[in-house]
């Protein structure tokens, strides 16, 4: 049982900031809310340069023990995730982007299936507007929705964005709850620019084609000192490869580029095959896709 033996976990929660202060305060309320008697809470902001009321925020939680506030110059979203892992001093992280929040007793819930041995757990989020008002359902994988077992992700550092992660599901170390814990607010200045089309997907195949590369990379080194083996890097190396070609797909048709498409989509495939996964109906699905030119996203 969490906290037998006065063993506490000690959890961090890392709440990643830029220019979000109209919403801070309540990403600060969320996390600091989760505190239990059967772990210890450090919550620890990371600031990414901000010039908006953001320090004023964070000042008013200054003489709170338990709350860190890390301010660099703005270096962009990548470095402030790798600096989450570098200066959190938790056994098990949680990211929270700082627009969005936590329902309380998440990390309760999440520590459950650390207990049992997962590294990577992740809830399904919630859409919300700008006014905190339920949308609809949200997804899992971003951000605000994933916590880490600290010391399994360390060899990718650092990392571009939450896809590093993701590396932990991928070799079945990772878990996806059903339940949602986690706030994902919709409004105009998300980091993250899905009304362009093509761009948002065109950004996710450059991420997902660096994080394979690298991942192969690594396969071909010696004495890593891993819990998995190479054969494993190499199998996760093909799945990003496949899934930055989706990506890329997925782009091509919402700017209607029928050429390109098709070589994407046979890319995908190909790399699927490597990674010794059968096609799947999703395949079969952006196949009909592509052979309509049918873009998720209108043109």
């Amino acid at each position: 049982m969490l906290g037998e033996n006065n063993m506490k976990p000690l959890i961090t929660i890392a709440i990643i900031n830029f220019n979000y202060g109209r919403f801070l305060e309540k990403a600060i309320n969320s996390a600091l809310s989760q505190e239990s008697e059967d772990f210890i809470l450090e919550v620890l902001l990371i600031d990414d340069g901000s010039t908006d009321e953001s320090d004023n925020i964070a000042n008013k939680h200054a003489k709170i023990t338990n709350f860190k506030h890390s301010k660099t110059e703005n270096k962009g979203f990548g470095f402030s995730l790798t600096r989450a892992v570098l200066e959190a001093k938790g056994d098990y992280l949680f990211f929270l982007d700082a627009d969005d929040y936590f329902e309380k007793d998440k990390v309760i819930a999440f520590l459950k299936y650390f207990e049992k041995g997962y590294d990577f757990v992740c809830d399904t989020s919630s859409y919300i507007n700008a006014m905190g008002q339920i949308i609809g359902g949200g997804a899992a994988g971003s951000t605000s929705t994933i916590a880490i077992r600290k010391e399994s992700i360390n060899f990718l550092l650092p990392v571009e964005n939450e896809l590093s992660f993701h590396f932990l599901l991928f070799i079945g170390k990772g878990i996806i709850l059903k339940q949602s814990f986690t706030r994902y607010r919709i409004h105009d200045k998300n980091m993250t620019d899905r009304k362009i089309a093509g761009k948002w997907n065109d950004y996710l195949g450059g991420i997902t084609i660096r994080l394979a590369q690298r991942i192969f990379d690594l396969s071909k080194k010696e004495r890593l000192n891993l819990n998995f083996t190479n054969f494993t890097l190499r199998r996760v190396s093909n799945l990003l490869y496949s899934r930055a070609y989706y990506n890329y797909l997925e782009a091509d048709l919402e700017i209607g580029n029928y050429i390109s498409s098709w070589k994407h989509y046979f890319q995908m495939i190909y790399y699927a095959l490597k990674s010794k996964r059968i096609p799947s109906r999703l395949h079969f699905k952006m196949l009909v896709r592509t052979i309509f030119q049918l873009p998720s996203f209108p043109k």
